[in-house]
């Protein structure tokens, strides 16, 4: 095996800044023994995109031995991962707490502490017996019943006192 696979190396860096304004992520990072680094690119697997926060923690891989030829792999701030996740499960987060999403045994959860925005042409969510389809037509629902206030509001209800004009609709019963 040529020499250059066997003297590759790693630090420990702390990230200092971000640019994520490029084809590739740079940051600048400093060592745990006065080391700085300018432009440092840091890796990510495909499909995956994310932008450590200042003090995060890495993996630094110096390409051939050369540490001016250093690879950033990873970031992640101790102060911001979630804790006691479980053996198996994922969470993926960001630097606000509440916010992001739990795989959790056979659950999904996602926490917001703003709104939730999903944008799709479509959303089918199906319980049991019962599908709910949101569309550009709007909101079907087959299956199962449709209740407000313990009030079926589906297909089969009927309202009291129901008079012609607007304003004159009772309570369905």
């Amino acid at each position: 095996m040529p020499d250059n696979f066997t003297n590759n190396g790693a630090v420990r860096v702390l990230v200092n800044k971000v640019d994520d304004s490029s084809t590739e992520q740079y940051t600048s990072a400093a060592g745990f023994e006065d080391e700085t680094w300018a432009k440092v690119m840091r890796i990510q697997p495909h499909g995956f995109s994310s932008h450590p926060v200042k003090d995060s923690h890495a993996l630094g891989v110096a390409i051939g031995g050369r540490r001016d030829m250093l690879l950033l792999l990873g970031g992640e701030h101790p102060d911001h991962r979630p804790k006691n996740i479980g053996e198996g499960n994922t969470a993926l987060y960001n630097s606000t707490p509440g916010t992001g999403i739990n795989l959790t045994g056979q659950n999904i959860g996602i926490g917001a502490d703003g709104a939730l925005t999903i944008t799709v042409p479509s959303v089918t969510f199906t319980c049991g017996g019962t599908t709910v389809v949101i569309d550009a037509g709007g909101v079907t629902v087959t299956g199962g019943k449709v209740k407000h206030d313990g009030k079926n509001i589906g297909s089969t209800h009927r309202h009291t006192d129901v008079l012609s004009g607007p304003g004159n609709t009772g309570l369905p019963v």
